[in-house]
């Protein structure tokens, strides 16, 4: 997708956002922004999508309110479904008619995009299902905080562009009240599986690292392991950490002691990520991130209805008006800085012009004693110049229009004389032309000659034309002093 896009991902605990802007045809993460909540917010004030949105861009506003929404898992069910054909139609029909008596169309959503098959003969696809209420509802909360939605996605997608560049890779992604577990292939969803197990049930001890506390998600782990490898054949031994738990080192700690995992807690090569992310661990925001990589053609999950996009007019307004103070300060101000910048370049330019010309005119006029305005005194410097030539012209001399003249009155009437090509110096006029003999060019010598003005009169290079019609030669005359 082109353009600047921000990439949102919230539950009821906590909201992750990232501004991913457009360079070189790139995309690049400008902005990371988090925050969590506890149980609620404020006196008993249940957690609110839009204030929470507005305190994080509130200090940096960003550059576009272009949305991209990804949808958490824990809003989502997936099923895996293999079938002996591809036909996008065929497919869609087919899952419809599998899962109608569990999720009515009427009030599910569903998408679906081809695996990765294990099965000879047979084409693998999972399939993401949302409840329409729910989608509904957080496009809404995202209308209400005046961002613009362009697109609706889950966050299987978005890991599996975060590790697209992996031939394999399973991703644990640790939320506050839900673990999600994901098998990619070169950032391909394969096999997908979510526990109701998170950061708030881990950190529920004295410590928030106790054993205790971590045995539930340690079995789950070794469960997951256990079934992924059963049903591809592969031998699971590094697990990308993703998600909050990252904050935590002690409970990582704890996990690594209890798995014999190499635990994967750094951005795979390729990720770039702002200066001033360096001391976060990229891994926490994957799913966000991973939007860097998102288009609507690749295979993405997309839940992107027209009939979700919908807000009140008042509300639009209002969200465009605030926004669009916002935009219209911003424009302002990098007018009056371009503006100011512009003024200072062309200052700098005026004062080496300035310099530039005092010391031509130095060089070209070193007698002048006084210079108060270089470009007037040189004009006029060069129009008393070009008076004295003229004058030195017309007194050693005629002018080129008088010779012209002179040999027009010495040369008869009905003379065949074209002039083809004319050179004049003063004292001097030469000339190629064109005459019908060269007994016309001997008499036009002749008559030249007797005038008194021209003290010398030659005939040169006459010749006959390849057609033989004319007679081309050159005439040089020399003015008499």
């Amino acid at each position: 997708m082109n353009g600047s896009i921000l990439a949102l991902s919230f539950t009821s605990e906590d909201v992750k956002l990232a501004e991913i802007s457009q360079e070189d045809g790139k995309r690049i993460v400008e902005t990371l922004y988090h925050y969590r909540t506890g149980n609620e917010t404020g006196e008993g004030k249940p957690f609110q999508l839009s204030e929470a949105v507005r305190e994080l861009i509130q200090e940096r506003p960003p550059s576009t309110l272009r949305t991209l929404l990804i949808i958490n898992s824990q809003d989502v069910h997936y099923r895996d479904f293999y079938f002996p054909f591809d036909s996008r139609k065929k497919v869609s029909g087919a899952i419809h008619f599998e899962i109608a008596s569990e999720f009515p169309p009427d009030e599910f959503l569903v998408d679906h995009i081809e695996s990765v098959s294990h099965e000879p003969k047979s084409k693998a696809f999972l399939a993401a299902i949302a409840s329409k209420e729910v989608l509904e509802r957080r496009v809404r909360e995202v209308e209400e905080a005046g961002l613009q939605i362009v697109g609706i996605t889950s966050d299987i997608s978005t890991l599996g562009h975060y590790v697209r560049d992996e031939d394999e890779a399973f991703v644990m992604e640790i939320g506050e009240t839900q673990t999600l577990f994901a098998l990619y292939a070169q950032g391909i969803p394969v096999l997908v599986r979510g526990i109701p197990i998170g950061m708030r049930q881990i950190t529920n001890g004295a410590d928030g690292s106790s054993s205790k506390y971590l045995r539930p998600i340690v079995g789950e782990i070794k469960r997951t392991i256990h079934s992924f490898n059963a049903k591809t054949g592969l031998n699971l031994d590094a697990l990308y950490i993703s998600g909050d738990v990252l904050a935590q080192q002690s409970i990582l700690e704890n996990l690594q002691e209890n798995l014999s995992l190499h635990f994967v807690d750094h951005a795979p090569p390729g990720v770039a990520l702002p200066p001033e992310a360096e001391r976060t661990n990229p891994n926490m925001y994957a799913s966000v991130v991973g939007a860097a990589a998102w288009s609507r053609k690749d295979r993405s999950f997309d839940f992107f209805r027209d009939e979700f996009v919908k807000t009140e007019p008042i509300t639009i307004g209002r969200s465009y008006l605030r926004w669009g103070a916002i935009m219209l300060a911003a424009l302002l101000f990098t007018f009056l800085f371009t503006l100011g910048t512009r003024i200072i370049v062309l200052d700098k330019r005026k004062d080496f012009l300035e310099r530039e010309i005092r010391a031509t005119f130095i060089a070209s006029f070193p007698q002048t004693k006084r210079i108060v305005d270089e470009v007037r005194q040189a004009k006029n410097f060069l129009a008393g110049r070009k008076a004295e030539l003229v004058g030195e012209t017309s007194s050693k001399g005629l002018s080129i229009l008088d010779a012209l003249s002179k040999m027009s009155a010495r040369i008869p009437k009905g003379t065949p004389f074209e002039i083809t090509n004319l050179f004049w110096e003063r004292g001097k006029l030469e000339m190629n032309g064109k005459t019908d003999s060269f007994k016309t060019v001997n008499g036009i010598q002749e008559f030249l000659s007797e005038a008194a003005d021209f003290s010398n009169v030659n005939i040169s290079n006459a010749k006959m034309r390849n057609d033989g019609q004319k007679v081309e030669f050159r005439i040089t005359l020399q003015l008499a002093e």
